[in-house]
């Protein structure tokens, strides 16, 4: 193997660990100063550099071009939807392996990648970038109730709203508008599918799909917030094989060609229609999740082709092996807007049968908020179980044994 220089870009720590574990590569990070504390091993990168959070996607490239002078990086990689435009723009720049800009572009605009699925026949989910709660409700009138309200960029479910009427139009675009964690002034309204929620998590090797894992997804309906997952999703035999040959066919028209991704869908009375789809390993517990439910590691796959492996093989290997398990993620959110205190309920948390992880993302002194995107997740806790069903009781009874104890004296708009 030559010299292998992986440079991260964001918060990448399992994907770092993965790359050590394969042997020798040298990792440098990339990355933002609230983003130091979780990086993982920093003594063993070869260099860590903090960009201030809000830089410029261009001071980014010219500090991995800074890197790249040091010692010449050999691929780009990114595990966050924020930072993947600057992982394609870094990869560009210096000539080194990473999704081109079309593809981050395509993925991450969701309007463009509405457009480009219903040119190439994949999905026909009407859809309309609007301006306002009049723009909305036309809309509703024109293809029917309910509909989504999106913003055209952004991830975790931030500003998103399902509308029920036009009466709640207006509503949800004041949700949208006055998030400060949505960037995007675009607002996408789209046909609400109902139906059953899919996350369906490939790995892609020079422009060939295998799809890994079927995952079963459950959000609040108001706005379209994931509270749990379960791996692999309890589905017949032609329910499986029709959600497998759309997913490869979005993957395809798209452009996907190497490393993991994991594609949100519905899975309607006329088939599967797509929500989105991301070119990065998904989180949450969903990485040892799938690694129980089917024996493949997706970090470590896509740590292994960063280097230069073939990987394909092995993860079909894997996979022929059949399914080692059912395993199911339940999420736990803060109650309110503040200052943590305490995560109670850890230990009873531990001790419900079936628990294998347990994972608190936030600790005493930060700020968090109560649930208004996938980002207020507070903990997440993982079970296994040879029945579907007890998987996910077991995991919801779990992440129901957690609290926040959180001082409410800091005023919600502060955190907002």
């Amino acid at each position: 193997m030559r010299d292998r220089h992986v440079l991260l870009v964001g918060d990448c720590g399992q994907l770092a660990t993965a790359l050590w574990a394969v042997g020798d590569v040298r990792t440098s990070v990339l990355t933002y100063p609230q983003a130091l504390p979780r990086l993982a091993g920093p003594a063993e990168h070869e260099a860590v550099v903090c960009v201030p959070h809000r830089s410029s996607v261009r001071d980014w490239v010219d500090a991995a071009a800074w890197l790249h002078g040091r010692r010449a990086v050999t691929a780009v990689v990114a595990v966050e939807d924020d930072f993947c435009p600057h992982r394609a723009a870094i990869g560009a720049e210096l000539g080194v392996p990473a999704d081109s800009p079309e593809l981050i572009q395509r993925v991450l605009h969701k309007p463009t990648l509405r457009a480009h699925l219903a040119a190439a026949g994949v999905d026909d989910t009407p859809y309309r970038v609007v301006a306002d709660a009049a723009g909305v409700a036309a809309f509703g009138v024109d293809h029917g109730w309910p509909v989504i309200v999106k913003p055209a960029t952004g991830t975790g479910s931030h500003g998103v709203s399902v509308v029920d009427c036009p009466a709640d139009a207006a509503t949800a675009i004041r949700r949208l508008r006055s998030d400060r964690r949505v960037a995007a002034r675009e607002v996408l309204v789209e046909r609400y599918h109902r139906g059953p929620q899919f996350s369906v998590e490939a790995f892609s090797e020079r422009g060939e799909h295998e799809i890994v894992a079927l995952t079963r997804k459950f959000s609040d309906p108001p706005h379209m917030i994931a509270v749990g997952q379960a791996s692999s999703a309890a589905l017949g035999p032609d329910e499986e094989e029709r959600i497998r040959a759309y997913v490869t066919l979005v993957l395809d028209r798209t452009g996907v060609s190497d490393g993991p991704s994991f594609t949100e869908l519905v899975l309607t009375d006329r088939g599967p229609r797509v929500f989105e789809t991301h070119v990065r390993l998904p989180g949450g517990g969903a990485r040892e999740m799938i690694l129980a439910a089917t024996g493949v590691d997706l970090a470590e796959a896509w740590a292994r082709q960063l280097v230069g492996e073939q990987v394909l093989p092995a993860v079909r290997k894997r996979l022929r092996e059949g399914r080692r398990t059912f395993s199911a993620v339940w999420f736990a959110y803060p109650d309110t807007d503040g200052v943590l205190r305490a995560v109670r309920g850890v230990k009873r948390a531990r001790a419900v049968p079936g628990v294998r992880e347990l994972g608190v993302l936030v600790h005493r002194g930060d700020r968090v908020r109560r649930r208004r995107s996938t980002r207020d997740m507070g903990a997440w806790v993982r079970t296994e179980d040879a029945g579907w069903d007890a998987a996910v009781a077991a995991a919801r009874a779990a992440a129901g044994c957690l609290s926040f104890d959180v001082n409410v004296a800091w005023r919600a708009r502060e955190l907002a």
